[in-house]
């Protein structure tokens, strides 16, 4: 579409890792999942674990899931729609060592952009606040991978020495 890279599940395509992980292999930015069973927890999943945002309207609920698994709109039964920003120019970055970038990255960019550390999962968040300002860019000029560029290549190590 002219705002992104969309992709569709239904109903029971909730329980398919596989084809969630497909759609984020073909570079689904926002997944649209119309369905009876709203599928709680296990939407979330989905958007956190491909890193995209996950939009619902289902027969007990309308939500709207962030790349980091958040909900950050949702409603229930008796109305089923939700409306909310979502903002595609978001990337997930491993903490570690990239965190040691976070400063300068903030420094340069001010309020035009938002850093947020989610601990837990030791992974942050990079989201342009500016039009202007597209947070692959800002990776490249701070020599930084994405979480997906850093696990890709962890994995293609540990696959060659399996």
């Amino acid at each position: 579409t002219d705002f992104g890279i969309i992709g569709m599940q239904i109903c029971m395509d909730a329980y398919y890792t596989d084809t969630w992980t497909s759609l984020k292999s073909s570079g689904a930015e926002i997944v649209f999942f119309p369905s009876q069973a709203s599928f709680g927890d296990i939407l979330v999943h989905h958007a956190w674990r491909n890193h995209y945002y996950i939009v619902s309207s289902t027969g007990d609920d309308a939500r709207i899931i962030d790349i980091t698994g958040d909900i950050i709109a949702s409603d229930g039964e008796f109305a089923r729609w939700v409306c909310a920003p979502v903002n595609l120019e978001k990337i997930l970055i491993h903490i570690w060592p990239q965190v040691g970038r976070f400063d300068d990255i903030q420094k340069k960019y001010g309020r035009k952009v938002r850093l947020r550390i989610h601990h837990p999962e030791n992974w942050a968040t990079l989201e342009s606040l500016d039009p202007d300002i597209k947070v692959k860019d800002v990776l490249k000029e701070f020599e930084l991978p994405s979480y997906d560029e850093q696990i890709k290549e962890a994995t293609e190590i540990q696959d060659k020495h399996r």
